[in-house]
C-alpha cells in the first residue's frame, strides 16, 4: 500500500506508544513497520499493525533497547582504546602534539590562576556540549520528520547514553574533577592560603592544563567511536 502523510503520522504515534527509549531502536522498528505496510496490497493498515504488534510488543521493544545499550556499553572501552592509540599514529601525531602543546600553553596566556581555572572549566563544558551536538548532527536519520504528541516521551540517542566508565571511560570524569577541585577553593576557601596555594601554582596548574589537552584527544576519540556505532538488530 502507498502510505499517505496522514498514514505515516499515525504510524509514528503507534510506535511512540511502545515507549522505546532510544532513537536508533525506535527508527529501526519504525522502518520495519513501514516496510511491511508498503509491501502489503490486500490487508488494511489496521490489520497489518495488529499482526506486527504480536511480535513487537512493548516488552519485546524494551528488551531490544536494553540489549542494544548494553552491547554499546560493553564494546565502548575497547573501541575507545583503539581510537586513542590511533591518535598517536604517525599520520595524526602532528595534530595530537599541537593539541597537547596548546593545552600546556594556557598558563602563558592567562597568568592569573583564578581566571585560568574558570577558562579551563568553561572550555571543557563547552567541548562536551559541542560533542553532543555533533553526535546529534551526524545521526544518519536526523532529517527524518518524527511526529510526537504531548503525551509521548521523546527518545534519546543511545550512542550518547552508552559511554561506559570501565577501562579508559573513567578518564574524562577524573580529569574534570581535577579541573573542578580548584573552583571549590576559589568560592568556598582562601585561594591564598598556604594549604591551597599548590592548586594554583606549578606543578598542579600545569598538570591540569596538560590533562585538558589530553581530554580534547579523548573527546575526539569518543566522538569517533560514538559516531560509528552499529545499528540495533531486530529479530
Amino acid at each position: 500500500m502507498k502510505l499517505t502523510a496522514k498514514d505515516i503520522e499515525t504510524l509514528h504515534y503507534h510506535i511512540n506508544e511502545k515507549q522505546i527509549p532510544y532513537i536508533e531502536v525506535r527508527d529501526e522498528v519504525l522502518d520495519h513497520y513501514q516496510t511491511a505496510l508498503e509491501q502489503e496490497d490486500e490487508r488494511s493498515m489496521k490489520d497489518v499493525l495488529a499482526e506486527l504488534d504480536q511480535t513487537f510488543t512493548n516488552s519485546y521493544c524494551k528488551e531490544i533497547a536494553d540489549s542494544y545499550i548494553n552491547q554499546l556499553r560493553n564494546e565502548y572501552p575497547d573501541l575507545l582504546k583503539k581510537k586513542l592509540i590511533e591518535m598517536f599514529a604517525w599520520r595524526r601525531l602532528p595534530i595530537t602534539v599541537f593539541i597537547v602543546g596548546v593545552g600546556l600553553s594556557f598558563p602563558y596566556f592567562f597568568s592569573n590562576a583564578k581566571s585560568l581555572v574558570h577558562i579551563l572549566n568553561a572550555f571543557v563544558l563547552g567541548l562536551m556540549a559541542i560533542e553532543t551536538y555533533m553526535l546529534q548532527y551526524s545521526y544518519p536519520k536526523r532529517k527524518t520528520k518524527h511526529h510526537y504528541r504531548l503525551v509521548d516521551d521523546k527518545p534519546t540517542l543511545a550512542r550518547i547514553q552508552s559511554r561506559s566508565l570501565r577501562g579508559l571511560g573513567f578518564l574524562p570524569g577524573t580529569i574534570y574533577l581535577l579541573l573542578f577541585f580548584p573552583l571549590l577553593f576559589i568560592y568556598l576557601g582562601d585561594i591564598e592560603g598556604t594549604g591551597n596555594s599548590f592548586l594554583f601554582n606549578p606543578p598542579y596548574i600545569y598538570s591540569i592544563c596538560l590533562l585538558t589537552g589530553l581530554l580534547v584527544l579523548f573527546q575526539i576519540a569518543s566522538f569517533e567511536v560514538s559516531k560509528d556505532r552499529i545499528k540495533p538488530r531486530l529479530q
